[in-house]
């Protein structure tokens, strides 16, 4: 009799322990989550009545989720005293174009911002790029049912993140006005991050993404010549920490470059990436290259032939599409003259999805996600970023990287124009 007492209180101790455990699973994420109206990209067609079913979409489907204890809409305000445990999300469409047949379905692409609630520290980026929705044309409630997809991107997203607490303050409102003078962001405390500030963070065993984090909220006077980095790999600084370095934003232009940095007007008028109309002389284009652990290409090809292939058409396209006067390989000289005016482009595929075909079906394109940065040429001085999801490519003539070369950097080229 003993036993089965012992038994049954063991049991039930059990069944109380992976119910406790459930239920921290399924605790919400934050306490508050508000979604804004959304906006469309200047020069973008997209009717607002059409906005509105969208944007009910995607509420409908954050209210389904587990990621906060209450989902706002755009006239609600979050609680002042859970605003450092809630996010506010803004979404811009930035792109769209109807169906009109088979083989031209409508697209549109969205760009959302999480922000904590409490001081409009940006977060994340989740960037939904809807492609294949309908040879016809796309109005009203079907946009509701839409909704649902950019919202699942969303979710799947805010899962990955850290704790809100986790991330730096936000600068002031006058450092987030919009690339006012290509400055970079001030902190209350007035502190600016060298190499010997990343150092310490690392040998403390700080997260990684928690100094990615800080690197891209304050300013810094990182030494970023060949020997530093070379310092900063022997201290345990890891690629990504180097990575975000370099692209951070500068508190002004690179020592070895000030003789020849663009005046302040010229930094000003700069756009923050490329366009169609060309407002580059030169942009000398990177070797691509492949990120750490993504299979590319399928089957164990040779990557560097594929490589190789892509470059030299990449050149041309956009020489040819005019983002900038002149496309130059890696290393080429150009004139201090046109440094002003130059851009250094870098580009990586970040990940490949390839779908082995099956017989008896049509064979499934592969998915490309490419990532690019961009830099003045005459200070490194960063630009901006732009990733883009490339998903029309053949999926036989793929295997040959000839085919690759000639046809998935036109792909490209046309990506970047709409962004």
């Amino acid at each position: 009799m003993r036993r089965l007492t012992v038994l049954f209180v063991l049991s039930t101790l059990v069944v109380l322990l992976v119910a406790s455990l459930a239920a921290k699973d399924d605790a919400p994420q934050w306490k508050a989550l508000q979604l804004k109206h959304f906006t469309v990209k200047s020069g973008v067609d997209f009717a607002p009545e059409d906005l509105g079913f969208l944007y009910d979409g995607v509420l409908d489907r954050l209210h389904k989720s587990k990621l906060a204890d209450q989902v706002l809409d755009d006239a609600a305000t979050v609680p002042q005293k859970i605003g450092a445990d809630s996010v506010v999300i803004e979404g811009t469409v930035t792109y769209f174009e109807q169906g009109s047949a088979l083989f031209h379905q409508a697209r549109a692409h969205i760009e959302f911002k999480l922000y904590r609630a409490s001081d409009h520290r940006l977060i994340t980026t989740v960037m939904w790029m809807g492609d294949g929705l309908g040879a016809r044309a796309i109005h009203g409630k079907a946009w509701r049912y839409i909704g649902n997809m950019p919202a699942h991107d969303i979710t799947k997203a805010a899962e990955k993140l850290q704790p809100l607490a986790s991330y730096a303050a936000a600068p002031p409102a006058e450092a987030q006005a919009p690339a006012a003078a290509g400055a970079p962001q001030a902190t209350a405390g007035g502190e600016v991050l060298t190499n010997d500030s990343i150092i310490e963070m690392v040998t403390t065993k700080l997260p990684e993404d928690v100094i990615i984090a800080k690197i891209q909220a304050f300013p810094n006077k990182f030494d970023l010549s060949n020997s530093a980095l070379v310092d900063l790999n022997q201290k345990g600084v890891s690629p990504g920490i180097m990575k975000a370095m370099l692209a951070a934003p500068k508190t002004g232009p690179a020592p070895a470059a000030a003789a020849n940095a663009p005046s302040a007007s010229i930094a000003q008028t700069l756009p923050p990436l490329p366009h169609h109309e060309g407002p580059y002389s030169v942009m000398e284009v990177k070797h691509l290259t492949v990120a750490t652990g993504v299979q590319f290409p399928p089957k164990g090809g040779d990557a560097q032939a594929y490589l190789d292939a892509f470059y030299e058409t990449f050149l041309k396209e956009l020489e040819k599409e005019k983002f900038a006067v002149q496309a130059v390989a890696e290393g080429s000289a150009v004139p201090d003259a046109a440094n002003t005016d130059a851009v250094i482009i870098e580009g990586k595929i970040t990940d490949f999805q390839f779908t082995e075909p099956k017989p008896f079906h049509p064979p499934v394109a592969p998915v490309m996600t490419m990532q690019f940065n961009f830099y003045r040429r005459s200070d490194h001085y960063a630009l901006g970023t732009m990733t883009l999801i490339i998903n029309k490519m053949a999926a036989w003539p793929f295997m040959k990287s000839n085919t690759f070369g000639k046809t998935v950097p036109y792909f490209v080229v046309k990506e970047m124009k709409k962004h």
